[in-house]
C-alpha cells in the first residue's frame, strides 16, 4: 500500500534501457505514536509465465466484482484483432517487467545502512546463489 500508492504496474523496456533500482524510505507511527522507519528498494524484474497466469486469474475474478474492470475487458475483447495473450512475450530484445520492492522495517532511522543492506540483498538475488527472496 505504501510502496505502490498508485498500484503495481508492468513495464515493457529493452534490457539496455532498464533503470537502476531506486531506494526510498518513509516513517509511519504505531498506536502509541512511536516512529517506525521503513526503507525500500524498488526494482524491475522480468515477468514470468507463472506470474502472468496469476494476473490473468486475478483479472477474471475482478471482472465479477468490479464493473469498470468488466467494461474494460469487454471493450478490449471487442477491439482486439489479434491474440493479446502473447503480448507479454519478448520480441527482439523488448521484455515485460514487473515492479518489485524489498522493504526493511526498523525502530531506528539507519537509512544509509538499510539502503546498503537492501542493495546487497538485491545483488545476491540476481547471482547464482540459492538464497530465496
Amino acid at each position: 500500500l505504501f510502496c505502490y500508492p498508485g498500484g503495481s504496474y508492468l513495464v515493457r523496456k529493452k534490457l539496455k534501457d532498464l533503470p537502476l533500482p531506486k531506494c526510498f524510505g518513509f516513517v509511519v507511527k504505531n498506536e502509541r505514536g512511536d516512529s517506525i522507519y521503513v526503507s525500500c528498494l524498488s526494482f524491475l524484474e522480468p515477468l514470468t509465465m507463472i506470474r502472468k497466469g496469476e494476473l490473468d486469474l486475478y483479472s477474471k475474478c475482478r471482472q465479477g466484482t468490479s464493473l469498470p474492470h468488466r467494461v474494460y475487458c469487454q471493450q478490449k475483447k471487442e477491439r482486439s484483432h489479434y491474440d493479446f495473450d502473447n503480448c507479454l512475450l519478448a520480441f527482439d530484445d523488448v521484455v515485460t517487467y514487473e515492479c518489485k520492492t524489498i522493504c526493511l522495517v526498523g525502530r531506528y532511522p539507519y537509512w544509509t545502512e538499510f539502503r546498503r543492506f537492501l542493495s546487497h540483498l538485491h545483488s545476491l538475488s540476481g547471482s547464482s546463489c540459492d538464497i530465496p527472496l
